[in-house]
Formats: structure tokens, sequence, C-alpha cells
């Protein structure tokens, strides 16, 4: 009988039989199947190095949400999902064989706050007016709440940090090229479609990820990856511009000050900033329709007003959609109508009811709010556990802004800057623009936010008998 270290000893051995016995096995389906062997060999290979090394999928895993709309692999599925299932799988079973505690995740902000609006969201399914829609919804949901979970679990040490900040701002590189793609060479009216998301979804990606761009260029890397942050800060810069989304050109100005203050109050930086500044410069001036970009600006006010109040007797579509969700909330005030039923509420009953439309709508909508749709979908009680989640993660990135200031290591100060910004971008003027419950990469931040609270933590921890 084999004992664990002969096994061990043996592993080699095994691994060396298996890749023979798959190299026959491919040659065999090769000659029946032709070139689609390569592509079930490929998969096959992808699905064994996940099971074995579960950070590695996670970093795939992320390099798929600023692109998962262009990775469908069937109706209304994307990569992105399958890969997480994947990833959580070959994540939970490692952290079985291996007998890994479950304690840290399980006392962590993240879980306690994140865990009660889940618990909540998937409890509405017995009160909706129409549970399939609420378990559709509450099933995405597990899963970008799961992934929150990996993250904290997989990435929780200062270097993995920073490897899946640089995963997603390679992905943000492709995301913000192929927008740009679409709007000057492809000839859409705008860019950003099926990217990301939407129009807006692709702006809100590549907005959000502009600050970990700023982080790159000030860390202590090498020059090869600050010129690329440079270059993908200047590439996402005018594919924003070029989606035309009202709310993030308002948004980038903000971001983009802040991320300038920061480099100069810091200092570390500055010449390379310099050459983002030129970067940005030639390409806006160069391939930005100034004309369209302006038609665009000039009709936020009026769109704003339009929102906030009426227009001839009607709202604008986003304010309309307020107007019904507040109506939602007040006829449920305590838990809401199911989650995700807001749009069938919408559709079947409220705006034949709910005054300042101009048209009949033909197919479920959304509430363009996140805290909007939770008030209309769980009530009170709903908004009140979003908040409180929200309330620790920001508290979370502060206390860690807090520890880092004086860190001999700069960069990690500059990494929690970075997802400061992102993370209060979304947890402010995102919360009123989308429902960025749904988004996979405000479940990112979120859990980031826990991540570098605890290291920041224990980098104090540790230095504190040092200077005693």
């Amino acid at each position: 009988m084999l004992t664990i270290k002969s096994r061990e000893q043996l592993l080699p051995q095994f691994i060396l039989g298996g890749c023979v016995a798959l190299a026959a096995l491919y040659g065999v389906v090769v000659a029946d199947h032709g070139t689609d062997a390569l592509l079930l060999l490929a998969g096959g290979a992808a699905v064994l190095v996940i099971m074995i090394w579960p950070t590695i999928g996670l970093l795939l895993l992320a390099a798929t949400i600023p692109l998962e709309n262009l990775l469908m692999v069937g109706e209304g599925f994307t990569a992105t999902r399958l890969l997480g299932i994947l990833v959580c799988g070959a994540w939970f079973v490692q952290k079985i064989v291996h007998r890994e505690s479950f304690a840290s995740l399980l006392s962590s902000s993240y879980f306690v706050m994140g865990g009660l609006f889940v618990l909540l969201v998937v409890s509405s399914i017995t009160w909706a007016h129409n549970p399939l829609i609420a378990r559709s919804g509450a099933i995405s949901l597990v899963q970008a709440f799961a992934l929150g979970m990996i993250i904290i679990d997989l990435a929780g040490s200062w270097r993995r940090m920073d490897s899946l900040i640089r995963v997603l701002i390679l992905s943000a590189g492709v995301a913000s090229t192929m927008t740009l793609t679409q709007a000057l060479i492809g000839g859409l009216r705008r860019g950003g479609d099926d990217i990301a998301g939407g129009v807006n979804g692709t702006a809100v990606v590549l907005l959000t990820l502009l600050p970990f761009c700023f982080y790159l260029l000030r860390s202590h890397t090498t020059s090869v990856w600050r010129v690329l942050g440079i270059a993908v800060a200047a590439a996402s810069v005018v594919a924003i511009i070029v989606t035309y989304s009202r709310m993030n050109l308002m948004l980038l100005v903000p971001v983009l000050l802040a991320q300038y203050w920061f480099v100069f109050r810091g200092r570390q930086g500055r010449a390379w900033l310099g050459v983002l500044t030129v970067a940005g410069l030639v390409g806006t001036l160069l391939w930005v329709p100034w004309d369209r970009v302006a038609q665009r600006i000039q009709t936020i006010g009026p769109y704003m007003e339009s929102t906030l109040s009426q227009d001839g007797g009607t709202y604008s579509g986003r304010g309309y959609h307020m107007r019904v969700g507040l109506a939602i909330a007040r006829d449920h005030p305590l838990f809401g109508v199911g989650y995700n039923n807001y749009g069938e509420l919408f559709l079947r009953e409220y705006q034949y009811t709910v005054a300042g439309s101009d048209r009949i709508y033909t197919n479920r909508r959304s509430p363009h709010s996140s805290l909007i749709g939770i008030l209309a979908d769980l009530g009170a009680v709903g908004i009140l556990t979003w908040v409180l989640l929200i309330g620790a993660a920001i508290r979370g990135v502060l206390r860690a802004w807090y520890s880092t200031q004086g860190a001999t290591e700069r960069d990690r100060h500059y990494l929690v800057q970075a997802l400061t910004l992102a993370l209060l971008l979304h947890a402010i003027p995102y919360g009123f623009y989308l429902p960025n419950q749904k988004e996979k990469i405000f479940w990112v931040l979120i859990a980031m936010s826990t991540v570098v609270d605890r290291l920041a933590r224990a980098d104090r921890a540790t230095l504190a008998p040092s200077r005693s």
C-alpha cells in the first residue's frame, strides 16, 4: 500500500503517463473529427489547469469581465458565467481536499453584509409576483457574490491583488481598442456596444478601471508596464468619449482631476503623467469628433431637467422609470415585489397607472438605478441591507487608506487610492445611474475592499511591535 510520501514521489510519473495517454487519445480523435479535436483538447487542458490552480482560473475569469458580451457560448450564456462556475467548483474542491478553514471568509464583512443581502434576494422568490424571474436574478446574484468570496480567498495578498489589477487593465485595453474600432472604423454612431454590456455598460467598466491605470504608472514596476498603463488610460479616455454616454462624460473630468491631484501631491509618477497627458491629447485631437461631443453635452442639461421634473407633462425615459420604481415601493414598502420583478410590474401594471410617459412600453424595463430598483424589489429592508454592504466596503477602503499612508511600500497606498475612487464611483453616482448590484465589476470592487482592509491591518499589526 502506497504511503502519502510515496504517492507524492510518484506524482510526476502519473502526470507523464496521463500526458502520454492524452496524446494517444488526441491522435485517435483528430483522425475522426479533424480540427474540432484541437478545441476539445484546449478546453480539456484549460479545465485541468483550473482544477489544479484555481488562482489561474480566477485571473482568467477577471480577464473576461470587461469583454463579457463578446464571449457568448450560447443563447444568453457567456463564457464569463461558464468560467465562473468552473472556477468556483475548483476552488471549493481545493478547499475541501486540503481541509482549509472557511472561518476567515465567514467572519468577513463581505460575507456577513453581502450574505444578508443575497439571503434576502433568494428569500424574495417566495413572495415575488413572478417567482421565475426572481429565481433567475437570484442565481446571477449568487454567482457574483461567489466571485467576491473567491477573490477574498485566492487574492489575499498585495502581490495577488496587483496581478488581478494588471489582468483587468490588460482586458480593459482590449475593450477600449474594440470600442474605438467600432466608433472610428466600423462607422457605428456610438462605440462600445456588446463589449462589456451595452454602450453605457462598456463606458462604466472602462471608467471604473481607469484609476487602476494611474496606479500602474505610479507604482515601482517595469517601464513596460508603465507604458502599458499609459496606453490603456489614453485609449480608455478616448473610448469613453466616443461612447457618448452622458453620465460617463460628466464623471470623466472629475475622475481625471482626482488622479492628477493624487499624482502631483504624491510626486511619484509625474514624468509618466506628462507622457500620458501628451498621449491623451494627441488621441482626443486626432480621433474625437468634437462637434458630436459638443452636441451630446448640450443635451445633458435638458435631459437632467426632464428627469427630475415634467416637461410638457412627461418625464425623460430614465426619470419615468425612476418614478415608477418609487410608486412600486410606496405600494410595497417593507419587502418589495420580489427581486428582479420591477420590470414585470412596470410592464403589466404600473405604466398604465403612473403618469408622465408619452408611450406604451412592450417589454420589461430596467429601473436604471440600483437604489430605486432595490427599493421597489426588496423594500425598505432590502435598501437598508444594501446600504450597509456598501458602507462596510467604504469603511474598509478608508481604513486601508489611513493605514497605508505612512507605509514604506508606497505602491500599496496607490492601489488603495485607485480602489477607493473606483468604489466611490459605484457607491454614489453609479448607484443612482444603473442597477449595479447586477454588475460583476462592482462585486469585484467590494471584495477587493475587504482584502485591502485586512492586508493593511495585518501590516500595521506587524509594524506596531517593532515601533514599540
